[in-house]
């Protein structure tokens, strides 16, 4: 009886927020934590640290030659090709793990291709670059998927945030 009577006395008592230092104290612990986490898998963080420097090397320093700088687009060119690299940069997981292009897939997984959007970017590159070989689906049709999977998605997600704020 009395067990009862506490918790019940325990869950009408308002959590104490910590104070705002504290969280970010706590913060901070965790990301110094998790980053020394990431650090000590070499896989992981060789390429982290170093291609950012390589990027801007090529971006900032080989590409902006003066030849470069008196063309028709200038400085824009570096930041067009490295918007570019930035947007692949995004997209590669999806295209490389879940396409079965580069990285064949398992044969239980081969039926479910056509559902993810990695297999249609890779057809709508492919059939825009003018390659047969590998194509399986229209660029037109896997571009229409895309446009439905993007707005479906998109949606979904406008729908939850109206609702939560």
């Amino acid at each position: 009886m009395n067990t009862s009577v506490a918790t019940d006395q325990a869950h009408d008592v308002a959590p104490a927020s910590m104070p705002f230092t504290r969280q970010l104290h706590a913060y901070c612990t965790e990301i110094k934590f998790e980053t020394l986490v990431s650090l000590r898998t070499p896989a992981f963080a060789i390429p982290f640290l170093l291609i950012p420097a390589l990027v801007y090397l090529l971006f900032g320093v080989v590409m902006m030659t003066p030849e470069a700088l008196e063309g028709d687009l200038g400085p824009g060119l570096a930041n067009y090709l490295f918007s570019g690299i930035s947007v692949m940069a995004v997209m590669m997981a999806g295209i490389f793990w879940l396409s079965g292009l580069f990285i064949p897939l398992p044969g239980f997984l081969e039926a479910w291709t056509v559902v993810w959007p990695g297999i249609h970017i890779n057809q709508l590159a492919l059939g825009l670059a003018g390659v047969e070989e590998f194509s399986f689906f229209p660029p037109l049709m896997s571009a229409g998927i895309l446009m439905g999977v993007t707005l479906l998605f998109g949606g979904i997600a406008a729908h939850k945030l109206a609702r939560k704020g």
